[in-house]
């Protein structure tokens, strides 16, 4: 009866764990590369693996949104870049799950999770004051992230897949990978070089951006 007990509550908190990274925030879908090591070793691969599934499904249930409001203003802010909004709408929501005063661990901030020296330098070209916390302003950070977004697109000449993985990574890396292995797909050259963290951000917002396409 004891380890029934503790077979359950394991079960529960990881569930629960799960679905709290794939339903409500799926940007910190990332952390299931860590567990995963622990668990095969710990014995307990098969509790992962039905926490995993279970929780992706009850994700289907509960998707982070965007209100009307902030999409008003990134349909504005996508236009002005020309930009395609439901690309706009796919980083955001894997970003950030569309709150306004997300702010990683990394320091990245707001809706479209701008690290603040890239945020700066953004509105320098754009000739905008940024105080300290405007990046929280969803208006100022869907600006400049449609703006580094314009930029990226001009940069790898409309390579989406190259583009998000500098949106996640830094543009200088992902060009330094394409330029030393131009006979490969960026998508081949990501699987080889990225980290698990920017590969699953490329894939979600991809996944996410079809979505957008299909309603």
């Amino acid at each position: 009866m004891f380890f029934v007990v503790i077979f359950l509550f394991v079960f529960i908190c990881v569930y629960l764990w799960f679905f709290l990274m794939y339903a409500i925030h799926p940007r910190c879908a990332v952390n299931i590369i860590i567990p995963i090591k622990v668990m095969k070793k710990k014995g307990l691969f098969f509790i992962y693996f039905l926490c995993f599934f279970s929780g992706m499904m009850i994700g289907n249930f509960y998707k982070p949104e965007i209100s009307k409001k902030i999409e008003q203003i990134i349909e504005r802010e996508a236009k002005a870049f020309a930009l395609d909004s439901d690309l706009v709408k796919a980083i955001t929501l894997i970003e950030s799950s569309g709150f306004e005063k997300a702010i990683s661990r990394k320091g990245a901030r707001g809706m479209m999770q701008l690290m603040p020296d890239t945020a700066k330098q953004m509105a320098k070209e754009l000739n905008m004051v940024l105080e300290p916390d405007s990046l929280l302003l969803p208006e100022i950070n869907i600006r400049l992230g449609c703006y580094y977004l314009y930029q990226l697109l001009r940069k790898f000449q409309g390579d989406l897949v190259a583009v998000l993985a500098g949106y996640n990574t830094g543009p200088f890396r992902v060009a330094e990978w394409l330029s030393q292995h131009q006979e490969a797909s960026t998508m081949q050259i990501l699987e080889a070089k990225a980290s698990p963290q920017t590969r699953i951000f490329v894939k979600r917002v991809l996944l996410y951006y079809q979505k957008e396409k299909n309603k």
